[in-house]
């Protein structure tokens, strides 16, 4: 996490600090207002500033004075760099010795002319005599914003500050590019709706962000015709915000009057879009205070909603959603001039709409793992209650109802296939005494150890079941062969008189069984069972603890 952080730092610094220090000098002063004339520009009385400032827009019309002073013995070849020019409507370089003539003109409804323009940066080449001073004017027009912000570099380093400048605003539209695409992924494996209005969201802010940070300038030969397209994106902010916070925090289930103030939310969105494109986007974007306000007050009610239920992300959401509007409002009242231009406003709404996408990202991970941990758990459970009403609670093995079940289908595809199994009923000789002279206690740990025994010496896919209080079913598919059986009879018989080691007293267990085999014993499982019952009573009658096949005489 820290070193994320002092990556981040770093870039900061680097994105900042890209100045290296000449020997020329730049001196900038600025007039707000129509100029009409060369006197009244030569007269005009021009405000000293700094090289990086911003004015309000309440005046679209801005002379600036830019001069350019060479303190060296030797002529000076420079150049003069325009860093949000592309903001701009329309801008026109005068040297002052020539106003009738510009050096450069920059349009923004014409072709964009590649010479003088690297990237987003407007550039001019001036050459300064030694310990000479040179004067030029620029005119701008913007109905946008009035940021300025401009530097002097030697010819051969420009292409070093082009990366440095726009590093930290790349960095950011990666950033938010991944986040989006990281949502898209969730989307088509099935994370749900939230993942997909938050990967368009993220997707619309990066494009309002690469607007607004020229990196889309030179893929555009009329730039300010994507204003219409930028401004499209702002329209739609606060409907996708609110479909996102809907799903995500599930309003409807706490609250049906904050679930309709948020779809209400939707509808002035979707309202103020269809006017844009019907009626002009200068009337559509009329709504856009209407729809943030709204949208930042139902957010508010949401949160404390949430915050009085105890919402288990609730103050994750407040915090990535105050990161938003206020990298937002920054970068507005920079874009105004309501707040003198700092480097770290005109970037401010991008890295809070980073800090937002990583929070909001992590909720909706959040849910779909919570979603995912729930549906286990759920499973679990019908896997549990379904091991209770398949089985016996006491011993394990199978329950009554589900070896009928079973049995039923052994039987099935025994007469589909011509094959032969067995049946085993076996009754646990004496049980009543036993229950009787030691206790219920005792008796269970006998029926576990009964049916521990027989479990021991049978395959894996024959079947055992506890069919009553002291009786037990033992299903062999393939198993026909009356030596075999009487073999495993043998068997189990011998295991089941093996003493309780820690039951604390000595008990005799024995057991008679008796067998039917399909189909010669019946061809239904009631009939096998009766059958091997009659068999097992037969033993009972002659001595006990002993086995024996049913006879059909």
């Amino acid at each position: 996490m820290y070193r994320y952080l002092l990556l981040i730092i770093f870039i900061i610094t680097c994105n900042i600090a890209w100045a290296k220090p000449l020997d020329a000098t730049l001196t900038v002063e600025y007039f707000q207002g129509e100029l009409h004339s060369h006197q009244q520009l030569v007269n005009a009385a021009f405000t000293p500033t700094s090289n990086t400032f911003n004015l309000d827009i309440h005046e679209p019309k801005v002379w600036l004075k830019l001069t350019i002073t060479n303190d060296t013995g030797t002529e000076a070849n420079l150049t003069l760099l325009n860093y949000f020019a592309y903001l701009s409507e329309q801008a026109t370089l005068y040297d002052a010795i020539d106003l009738a003539n510009p050096i450069a003109m920059f349009k923004a409804h014409s072709f964009v002319n590649n010479e003088d323009f690297i990237a987003n940066i407007w550039q001019q080449n001036i050459s300064v005599g030694s310990n000479k001073s040179k004067v030029i004017y620029l005119y701008n027009y913007s109905t946008v914003s009035q940021i300025y912000k401009f530097s002097l570099q030697k010819v051969n380093a420009v292409a070093e500050q082009l990366t440095n400048h726009n590093m930290f605003s790349l960095f950011i539209i990666a950033i938010l590019l991944t986040l989006a695409l990281y949502n898209l992924t969730f989307y088509f494996y099935g994370g749900g709706k939230s993942f997909l209005f938050y990967f368009i969201y993220l997707l619309n802010g990066t494009v309002g962000l690469a607007y607004l940070y020229g990196l889309l300038f030179q893929f555009s030969e009329t730039y300010r015709h994507l204003l219409y397209w930028f401004s499209l994106t702002a329209l739609i902010v606060p409907a996708l915000l609110a479909l996102y916070t809907k799903y995500t925090l599930e309003i409807k289930k706490y609250s049906s009057s904050i679930n309709d103030l948020l779809t209400i939310v939707v509808v002035i969105c979707l309202i103020s879009l269809c006017i844009a494109i019907l009626f002009g986007i200068e009337i559509g974007m009329k709504f856009v205070p209407i729809s943030f306000t709204f949208s930042f007050v139902v957010i508010a009610i949401v949160s404390c909603k949430m915050i009085l239920i105890k919402h288990p992300l609730i103050n994750v959401f407040i915090f990535a959603y105050l990161a938003y509007v206020l990298g937002m409002g920054l970068t507005i009242c920079s874009l105004h001039g309501f707040l003198p231009f700092e480097q770290y406003q005109f970037y401010a709404s991008g890295v809070g709409l980073m800090i937002e996408g990583v929070l909001f990202s992590y909720i909706l991970h959040y849910k779909s793992k919570s979603l995912q941990l729930e549906v286990t758990r759920q499973i679990e459970l019908q896997r549990g209650l379904k091991h209770l009403v398949e089985h016996d609670y006491l011993t394990q093995v199978t329950s009554r109802r589900a070896f009928e079940k079973i049995a039923d289908n052994i039987l099935q595809q025994a007469k589909i296939n011509e094959e032969s199994f067995s049946l085993m009923f076996i009754d646990i000789d004496e049980f009543k005494l036993i229950n009787d002279n030691y206790g219920h206690q005792i008796g269970d740990r006998v029926l576990q150890h009964v049916a521990n025994s027989i479990k021991k010496n049978i395959r894996s896919s024959d079947i055992i079941a506890r069919v009553g209080g002291d009786e037990f079913v033992v299903l062999l598919p393939d198993l026909y062969v009356e030596s075999n059986l009487n073999e495993l009879s043998d068997n189990l018989i011998k295991q089941i008189q093996q003493p309780i080691l820690d039951l604390g007293v000595k008990i005799n267990i024995g057991c008679s069984i008796g067998i039917a085999i399909y189909p010669l014993h019946g061809d239904t499982i009631k009939k096998l069972l009766t059958n091997a019952d009659v068999a097992m009573y037969q033993i009972k009658g002659n001595g006990k603890n002993n086995s024996a096949i049913f006879k059909l005489d």
